[in-house]
């Protein structure tokens, strides 16, 4: 049984409202689970039920033909070095701020616009700059889109990080119109052409996607049929990756108990004998073994999600670097050693200054975090918020704050008409309350990437000097480009925050997205 199946089929029908062509995606590919995906007519809200209904098992994710199937929109996929290409663009074109973006499970960025009077003729176009690399996603790509999970590298089944997100509110999702010549211009511009697909790739019979619905109907003799073929057509062009996707594949088969292990293993073994002089053999065997070791393990497993992450958090944290202690021993054998940490005498008969609250119990000097999965809420209540404080009303039943702060709402997902729309809505609007909206064009001009040193100080130093004691980052994850699950990365960011937050009595709060998974 799938638990993220419901998930992903509301997720779907959620795009296919945005008139988006969506499709759904199978364990072990990014490749689509139905035929003729390229083609009208879209498939319906019932047409995805019944995709689920039947094939639930083995669906991971929700894609959608991007082009004139889905009215225009199509994806700027941002690849290789992408933190590098991703805010270049975003510079040069603050139009497409509010445009949604997602992380894929490589972490990388790609972003949803609508292509005005999009030709026919216009397909998938790479460019490639040094190290970066842009992809223009139009007509007949297929597109994987949040809340999906991703076969990365040799694994063919969903892992605890190996999932897309949006990076944005994913309930008020909003796009971009632009005009193709101008974005190929730039794109022209930015980097040479690497690849261009003249036109949309059609579906082969041995496609892997055409193997996942063969799985889907339990039909093992055709599939392992098309699975042998595979390994035989093996020899020509990307052996590697056939033989890798015919040894995940058949590893797939033993997952969903159609296919005995040994019987896959000698089905791979004899066709690979029968092609004995592939040139590194032995490479090619054990890439099929890698495939049926992945493809062995039963997908959609919470205990598995749970036991990868921790594993996955345990070796992150053998990775990393043991910090040397300050003083030497031959300093700390010459020190009065007693003047080191505080006695319990002391600790109990000295008296500490009070914390200093911007809000009473609320709101305190420092650092402050707002966590929940998207649309829970988490804007509007910040919003309500922000009014109440500068309002000197209380909130939540706290006490009003005697002196009103400066406040600075950057609200980095939301565009100035829709915060005039909530603040209407809440009714708390009076002329002169000091509150200051940033939009995340403001905060590219102001700082950009908190992950850079010269951004944190130019944020902090523009607080200083505009005397803002009350700091709202709505979304943290629009403020910096980073995996916010790599605690020690995150801590970097933040810590100049908190040290700047006592010495200059400030509160940030920051708003922060749960995984949708998590519950």
């Amino acid at each position: 049984m799938n638990p993220f199946g419901d998930i992903l089929l509301q997720a779907a029908i959620k795009y296919n409202g945005l008139g988006m062509a969506v499709h759904p995606i199978g364990f072990g590919s990014k490749q689509p689970l139905v035929a003729e995906w390229q083609n009208p007519p879209v498939l319906t809200v019932n047409d995805l039920k019944l995709c689920f209904e039947k094939r639930g098992d083995i669906i991971t994710g929700v894609g959608f033909c991007s082009g004139f199937m889905s009215a225009g929109l199509c994806v700027l996929d941002f690849d290789e070095n992408w933190q590098n290409s991703l805010e270049h663009f975003q510079h040069c074109w603050p139009e497409l701020a509010y445009t949604p973006i997602y992380s894929t499970a490589h972490n990388r960025r790609q972003m949803i616009v609508r292509i005005i009077n999009l030709p026919d003729s216009q397909t998938v176009t790479r460019f490639r700059r040094n190290n970066s690399i842009i992809e223009l996603r139009a007509n007949g790509a297929n597109n994987v889109l949040p809340p999906s999970f991703h076969a990365r590298c040799n694994k063919p089944y969903c892992t605890g990080d190996n999932y897309y997100e949006w990076l944005c509110d994913p309930g008020d999702l909003e796009f971009c119109e632009v005009d193709l010549p101008s974005l190929k211009t730039w794109l022209s511009e930015w980097g040479e052409i690497v690849e261009e697909a003249k036109e949309p790739i059609p579906e082969t019979p041995a496609n892997i996607g055409t193997i996942d619905r063969m799985i889907a109907g339990q039909e093992a003799p055709k599939a392992i049929e098309t699975a042998r073929k595979m390994v035989q057509e093996a020899q020509d062009g990307c052996k590697h990756l056939a033989l890798l996707k015919a040894g995940g594949l058949l590893g797939g088969f033993v997952a969903v108990g159609v296919l005995e292990y040994d019987k896959a293993t000698e089905i791979l073994r004899e066709e690979i004998d029968k092609k004995a002089n592939v040139a590194d053999y032995k490479l090619a065997y054990r890439t099929i073994e890698n495939g049926l070791e992945w493809g062995n393990k039963r997908p959609f497993t919470a205990e598995k999600i749970l036991t990868d992450k921790i594993e996955y958090a345990q070796q992150q944290d053998n990775n990393k670097p043991v910090i040397p202690p300050q003083i030497t021993i031959e300093e700390l054998d010459k020190m009065d050693l007693d003047s080191i940490g505080t006695s319990l005498d002391d600790l109990m008969t000295t008296d500490y200054p009070e914390p200093v609250w911007i809000v009473q119990d609320l709101l305190p000097v420092g650092l402050v975090f707002l966590a929940g999965k998207p649309k829970i809420g988490k804007s509007w209540l910040t919003l309500q918020m922000a009014g109440a404080i500068a309002k000197g009303n209380s909130f939540f039943g706290f006490v009003p704050p005697i002196e009103i702060p400066k406040i600075a709402v950057f609200a980095l997902e939301d565009r100035p008409k829709r915060l005039k729309d909530r603040i209407n809505k809440q009714g708390w609007y009076r002329p002169g309350l000091p509150v200051t909206f940033f939009t995340a064009q403001d905060f590219r001009t102001i700082a950009g990437d908190l992950r850079s040193p010269l951004a944190r100080d130019a944020l902090m130093l523009f607080l200083k000097k505009q005397g803002f004691r009350l700091v709202i980052i709505d979304t943290i994850s629009r403020a910096c480009f980073v995996d916010q699950l790599k605690n020690d990365v995150m801590a970097e960011i933040l810590d100049p925050f908190q040290s700047f937050a006592l010495n200059e009595n400030v509160c940030f709060e920051f708003l922060y997205r749960t995984l949708l998974m998590k519950g």
